[in-house]
Order: C-alpha cells, then sequence, then structure tokens
C-alpha cells in the first residue's frame, strides 16, 4: 500500500479544547491532544454515530462514546466491550502542523475483516452488530449475499437435527431481496433476518460431526438408506454423488422421493426440499454440500406420522 499522508491541522486548532474535527475525503477525523501525542479517529462511534468529539478521555487514552459508554483505546481502536473497533489513523507532527496518514488497506483485506467481525457476532449473536456489518460490506463494494453463504457455512454442523425454518426462511428472505432491488434499506432488513435466524438457532450449540463415509451414488440406495433412518449410509451415498460432481438437478428426485414417502415433518422436509433447491439457485454450488448433508440429516431424525402412496411405482 502507498501511504496517503495529509495535513489535517495547526496544532494551534487544538490549543482550547485539545480536540478538533476536521473533514478529509469525506470523512469526520476527530483530533485529540493527550499526554502520549496527538491522536486521530474516525468521529462517528462504529455502533450508532454519535460524534466521539464529543466523548469523554480519560488519562489512558481511553475514549468513551457519551451515547451508549462504548469505550476505545485510541491508540489502536480495540473496543473495550468487545465487537466494532474505532478506525484510526496514523498521525505526525510536523513542526506546528499535524499530518494524518489516510491510505485505505486493499478491499480484499477490509472484506475479510469485515468477515471476521461478522462471524465474531454470528457466534454471539449480536443481531445489531450483524447489521452493521453487513451494510459494511455493501458500502466496500463487496458481495453481501457473502454474508448469507457464510452464516450457512458456520451453521450446518451445529444444527443437531439438521434443517430448521433458518434455512426455508433465507431462501424467502433472498428473494424478497431480490424483489426490492431498488431498496438499499428493505435489501439489508432482508440479509441481516436471514443471517439472524440461522445464528439464533445454533446459538451457544457445539458442532455435530457428520460422517465423512464415501459410497457410489445410487438413487434407491439412498432414499431406502432414508426409509431406514440410516444417516451414515445416506451421507456416504451423497457424499459420493458429490464426489462425482452431480448437481442439485440430478440429486432433487431422490431428496423429493425421500421426502414423499412419509407425512415428514408434518410435511416440512418437502418444503425444505424446494427451498433447498433455491438456495443453491441464488448462492450456488458453494452452499450445496453443506445444506444437502444438513437436509439429510432432516430426513433421517424427523417425525414420520404415515406412509404415502409409494410415488416410486
Amino acid at each position: 500500500m502507498t501511504q496517503h499522508w495529509v495535513r489535517a491541522a495547526d496544532r494551534s486548532q487544538l490549543a482550547r479544547d485539545g480536540r478538533a474535527v476536521v473533514r478529509i475525503d469525506g470523512k469526520q477525523i476527530a483530533l485529540f491532544d493527550t499526554k502520549d501525542g496527538i491522536f486521530a479517529c474516525n468521529n462517528r462511534c462504529p455502533h450508532e454515530g454519535y460524534p466521539l468529539r464529543e466523548g469523554s478521555l480519560d488519562d489512558q487514552c481511553r475514549l468513551t462514546c457519551n451515547w451508549h459508554n462504548w469505550k476505545f483505546d485510541l491508540r489502536t481502536g480495540e473496543n473495550a466491550f468487545g465487537g466494532d473497533r474505532l478506525r484510526t489513523y496514523p498521525v505526525e507532527l510536523r513542526g506546528d502542523e499535524i499530518w494524518i496518514d489516510v491510505t485505505e488497506a486493499p478491499v480484499e483485506q477490509r472484506r475479510a475483516a469485515l468477515m471476521q467481525s461478522l462471524h465474531e457476532a454470528f457466534t454471539d449473536n449480536e443481531y445489531d452488530r450483524m447489521a452493521r456489518e453487513i451494510a459494511r460490506l455493501r458500502l466496500l463494494g463487496a458481495n453481501p449475499l457473502d454474508a448469507v453463504r457464510a452464516a450457512i457455512d458456520w451453521s450446518w454442523e451445529r444444527l443437531e437435527f439438521g434443517w430448521t425454518h433458518a434455512y426455508a426462511g433465507a431462501a424467502d428472505w433472498l428473494q424478497l431481496h431480490d424483489e426490492r432491488g431498488n431498496d438499499p434499506e428493505t435489501q439489508l432488513v432482508c440479509l441481516i433476518e436471514a443471517v439472524g435466524h440461522i445464528a439464533d438457532d445454533v446459538l451457544r450449540e457445539p458442532r455435530h460431526p457428520y460422517p465423512d463415509g464415501t459410497e457410489t451414488w445410487d438413487e434407491a440406495a439412498f432414499v431406502a438408506a432414508i426409509d431406514a433412518e440410516d444417516e451414515a449410509k445416506a451421507l456416504a451415498l451423497l457424499n459420493g454423488a458429490l464426489d462425482a460432481g452431480l448437481g442439485w438437478k440430478q440429486l432433487e428426485r431422490a431428496f423429493a422421493t425421500a421426502a414423499l414417502l412419509h407425512y415428514n415433518g408434518f410435511g416440512h422436509s418437502l418444503i425444505y426440499v424446494l427451498k433447498t433447491g433455491s438456495l443453491i439457485e441464488r448462492l450456488g454450488d458453494a452452499v450445496m454440500a453443506p445444506l444437502l448433508r444438513s437436509l439429510v440429516r432432516e430426513f433421517v431424525y424427523t417425525t414420520r406420522d404415515a406412509y404415502l402412496p409409494d410415488i416410486r411405482s
């Protein structure tokens, strides 16, 4: 990265209050003159945007937002309570002039940091923080749908009994998201509702590992394994199909057949088959393996209320 230093202010501008706000490249940057030197940070609190120039600063360079008591280390930007960091900027004093390095990290590096922060928020089911990070992904120009893809990846092994309404709901939220293409606020609501529901379903859940065997794909054998509630056998056959490069179009009939042999989960299993196709179509093949493995587990553990007419004949 090429450093981008800009002259921000003269030190005399801090003489009265020990703090000031300057505007650089569309940013509001707060300056603080302390016993440990001059520090610069975004003026807006990353929580809800309160001006940090109005915050309280102690002798340990800890800045407290006076709206909701969030506390930040001005030297590092670390949040004392965990969560959203405060953007800080390197500062140099050149004579009486205060210079700030406003260099932006590469987009991919910033995206990775946002996804890491989103993962932390997801793990703790911090709804508001997840919303902020998804909004930041969009502002960065990254694909905000990556948040939903990541939520599936972070959750499928933590759903003890497989698919829940969260995945089915995500498919519908994504449909609404696409229908509201000219309404970014509603689109954000759709994404956070999808991710938030998934996060809620796996809150404090441990991993529930899946059997990792592999067998050559055989549709009839797969349906029979589901009917016998043999998770290991059904997953081994599915793994064989995935290893062979079979896609959802080639596997959908087997899942639909298994769902229709019983009134599984009061009909939810068949609904989940439809929503699986919708999610794979919208999010791509990267979500296929976790969704299908989770769906097998749901099939195996779901209630079986009655036999329906045998559609295989």
